[in-house]
C-alpha cells in the first residue's frame, strides 16, 4: 500500500470509529487570495475560541470539541479551505449553527453563512470518503493538524456547568444569526446529498468503464491463435 491509501484509509478509519455526529467546511470570501499561512493561523485560532466558548478556561487545560480537519484547495489547487468533522457536545443542528455563526462573525475574511456548509452527518461513510479526498498532498505539511483535537477524558462532555455554557454561547451569538445559521441546515442537507449522489454515480460509471476494458483485454487474450497455412 502506497503511503497515500495508507494515510487515506488510517483518516478514514478514525472517522468510522469516531463518534463524530457533525461535519461541515470553514470557508474564506475568496479562498484564492488570502495568505495560506494566515488561513491556517485563523482555522487553529477559530478552533480555540470554539473550545473556549463550549469549554470555559478548562480549554486551556486541554478539552475542546473532538474534531478531525482536513485542509484543502479545491479544484484549483489554490483556493484554501478547511473540511472537518466533529463530535457535538449538545444538540447536532444547534451546533453546526453555532460553530457556522462563530466563524463567520470571527475574521474580516471568513465566510458568510450560505458559504459554510455544517451539518449533521447523514452518511458517515460517504463523508470520509469526501473529507479526505486530499489528504495525500500533505505528506510533509503538518500545520493543519493543529486544529485536531481528541479529549483524554472521556466525561469531557458531561463534566460542564450546562448553564454557564450556554451564557458563554449567548455572549458570542445573538438570537437572530443563529436563527438565520439554522434555516441554512436543510438547504446545504439537501446540496449536500445530491453532490454525494452524483460523486457516487460518477465513481459507477467510471468502475464501469474499467470492468469494459478489462473485460476486453480478457476477451482478446482467450481468443484462439489463428494458424495461418502457406
Amino acid at each position: 500500500m502506497n503511503w497515500a491509501n495508507k494515510i487515506t484509509a488510517e483518516s478514514t478509519q478514525k472517522i468510522m470509529k469516531g463518534q463524530y455526529d457533525v461535519t461541515g467546511v470553514l470557508a474564506f470570501k475568496d479562498g484564492e487570495r488570502i495568505c495560506h499561512a494566515t488561513a491556517i493561523k485563523i482555522m487553529a485560532a477559530f478552533w480555540h475560541k470554539v473550545d473556549r466558548v463550549f469549554f470555559g478556561h478548562a480549554a486551556d487545560k486541554g478539552y475542546g470539541i473532538n474534531r478531525l480537519c482536513f485542509l484543502e484547495f479545491g479544484t484549483s489547487q489554490k483556493c484554501i479551505h478547511l473540511h472537518f468533522v466533529a463530535h457535538s457536545p449538545i444538540e447536532k443542528n444547534a451546533f453546526c449553527a453555532i460553530l457556522n455563526v462563530l466563524w463567520n462573525t470571527f475574521h474580516e475574511d471568513t465566510a458568510e453563512l450560505s458559504k459554510n456548509w455544517i451539518t449533521p452527518i447523514y452518511c458517515k461513510q460517504a463523508v470520509a470518503g469526501y473529507v479526505t479526498k486530499e489528504i495525500w498532498r500533505f505528506r510533509d505539511d503538518q500545520n493543519v493538524m493543529n486544529c485536531d483535537h481528541i479529549n483524554t477524558d472521556d466525561k469531557a462532555y458531561s463534566s460542564f456547568d450546562i448553564t454557564a455554557q450556554a451564557n458563554r454561547i449567548a455572549n458570542h451569538v445573538t438570537v437572530a444569526a443563529l436563527d438565520k445559521a439554522l434555516s441554512h441546515i436543510p438547504v446545504h442537507m439537501i446540496l449536500i446529498r445530491k453532490r454525494a449522489d452524483r460523486r457516487r454515480q460518477e465513481a459507477e460509471a467510471k468502475q464501469r468503464e474499467r470492468d469494459l476494458r478489462l473485460a476486453g483485454v480478457t476477451t482478446s487474450f482467450r481468443q484462439p491463435t489463428q494458424l495461418h497455412h502457406i
